[in-house]
């Protein structure tokens, strides 16, 4: 199972604490599926270095193995499609925490989509 994810900052910036989001479709519990939060592995950097450049082979980038924590999630029945993670080691140097806001955004408001789609390197 392949899915797109993301390490997010929390409210305080003062800490770096490795959060990582992704669909509960993927990790929808800590232990007991072929969905755990036990079982994750993550690859970093999974990216061409420039637009339409090669792709680098999966077995060269950084990876975190050992599994996450699973902090919260809910299935799309349930309105949503999240999990709540959180690394059980340092993401690789390099690393980018991702900001947000809860606030309502503006009608017509800009947005990116990042996404690996079917397994494949970021887009």
């Amino acid at each position: 199972l392949w899915c797109t994810g993301a390490l997010i900052a929390d409210l305080d910036p003062e800490t770096e604490i490795p959060y990582f989001l992704t669909a509960y479709h993927c990790v929808s519990g800590q232990n007991g599926t072929s969905h755990s939060a036990s079982n994750v592995e993550l690859f970093w950097f999974y990216q061409p270095a420039s637009c339409g450049g090669p792709v680098p082979r999966l077995s060269t980038v950084p990876r975190t193995s050992g599994g996450l924590d699973f902090l919260a999630g809910s299935s799309v029945s349930m309105g949503t499609d999240f999990s709540l993670l959180r690394l059980r080691t340092a993401p690789p140097a390099g690393a980018v925490y991702l900001g947000w806001s809860a606030a309502p955004q503006a009608l017509g408001a800009g947005t990116v989509a990042v996404h690996h789609p079917s397994g494949s390197h970021k887009r």
